[in-house]
């Protein structure tokens, strides 16, 4: 017992640990230098009091901190630059990953689509990752080992240097022979106490700085990482699906045009093949297709489209399938869908501008059709194409 009550005693701050501790007597320092820097500033009042009539006084205090300060800031710098802390880099950075997620789309179910849309490992060349400028800890480094090997040898030199200044500095205050003690005093005391406080502000605050500003890019990398998996996925559920991007330019639908079935033949109009080859009608036998466009979000030119086949009837609920027959520029241009438990068969495609739908449900008993330029609340773009 009576040991822990020692060691509890020595110990000042039992409760936080060695770099707790560092850090607690390190910003104890700091405010112990910013006591001295307001000694100094109380010191160089009593000199100016000492001086005859109330317009010398002011002069020498205001020479006097003029001094101290400049003697502060050159100390400050010094400090700055032995306290400059050094960046570790990795040589090598590896590149940005790419999470190919759990659904993606193998050459063997789509050799089509395989290749543009599986996920590579290694990054483009528009994804170069790059280091933190190191010119600055360079500077420091050479100047730190400039400074030292030069005090080292011209120390001599230094020392009259030092004094002809100080001699200056009397002058200014006063006689410069009385006054040349208290003017180098000055100087010294300023310049240790700006390098004591610089390097220990250095040393304690601008390394955390640094790690702050480089976990914040840290976590934009992250965010456009995550960014790039959604959208990847996107377009690997896309692929897999089999549709693509439908409705290109006017010029390539006629290269794109795929066969149709035996049962519904396409109009004579390859731009949109299947208007009017459904009855023209979208609401028939208590089934109804319908649709909303959206501008794709991030993809300019591109609208993201939203089909539906669902009953109008509540006693005769849709079952089964639902056959889509849309824009030939599509991979699958007849897509089939499974009804939902909600009496609802939804299909979710991208194109490019506005062509008719076509859809066969009750097992082809009932034919609905519906063109997307007609739709009202469509975006006006997407209307006109």
């Amino acid at each position: 017992m009576a040991t822990s009550k020692v060691n509890s005693t020595r110990n000042d701050t039992p409760n936080r640990t060695s770099k707790e501790r560092q850090r607690y007597q390190s910003e104890r320092a700091l405010k112990a230098l910013t006591l001295a820097i307001g000694a100094g500033c109380l010191g160089i009042l009593v000199y100016s009091i000492n001086s005859t009539g109330i317009r010398n006084a002011l002069v020498f205090f205001g020479t006097g901190l003029m001094v101290a300060g400049a003697s502060l800031l050159i100390g400050g710098l010094l400090g700055f630059l032995f306290g400059i802390p050094r960046t570790l880099q990795n040589a090598n950075p590896s590149p940005r990953k790419e999470s190919s997620g759990g659904n993606t789309a193998s050459s063997d179910q789509n050799p089509a689509n395989s290749e543009p849309n599986q996920l590579r490992s290694a990054p483009s060349p528009a994804e170069t990752d790059y280091q933190a400028n190191t010119n600055l800890e360079q500077i420091s480094d050479w100047l730190t080992k400039i400074l030292v090997g030069v005090g080292l040898t011209q120390v001599r030199q230094i020392s009259s240097k030092m004094y002809e200044v100080a001699g200056a500095v009397a002058g200014a205050l006063g006689s410069p022979g009385g006054n040349r003690t208290f003017a180098l005093s000055l100087m010294l005391y300023y310049l240790i106490i700006g390098f004591l406080f610089s390097y220990l502000w250095t040393r304690l605050y601008l390394a955390a700085a640094f790690r702050e500003a480089d976990s914040q890019d840290a976590k934009l990398d992250e965010i456009l990482d995550k960014v790039d998996i959604v959208k990847a996925k996107t377009d690997i559920a896309q692929a897999s699906a089999g549709l693509g991007i439908g409705k290109a330019p006017r010029e390539q639908v006629q290269k794109r045009m795929l066969e149709t079935s035996s049962q519904i033949q396409p109009g004579s109009d390859p731009s949109d093949p299947w208007k009017g080859q459904f009855g023209g009608s979208s609401s028939i036998n208590g089934r109804r297709l319908s649709a909303t466009v959206t501008p794709l979000a991030g993809s300019p030119g591109l609208y993201s489209i939203h089909l539906s086949v669902s009953t109008t009837n509540t006693s005769n609920p849709l079952t089964g399938m639902v056959q889509f027959f849309l824009h030939p520029t599509f991979n699958d241009q007849k897509p089939l869908v499974p009804v939902g438990p909600n009496s609802v068969a939804a299909l979710d495609i991208v194109a490019w501008g506005a062509f008719t739908v076509g859809a066969l449900a009750d097992d082809g008993q009932t034919r609905l059709e519906l063109d997307l330029s007609g739709l009202p609340d469509a975006p006006p773009e997407f209307r006109a194409r």
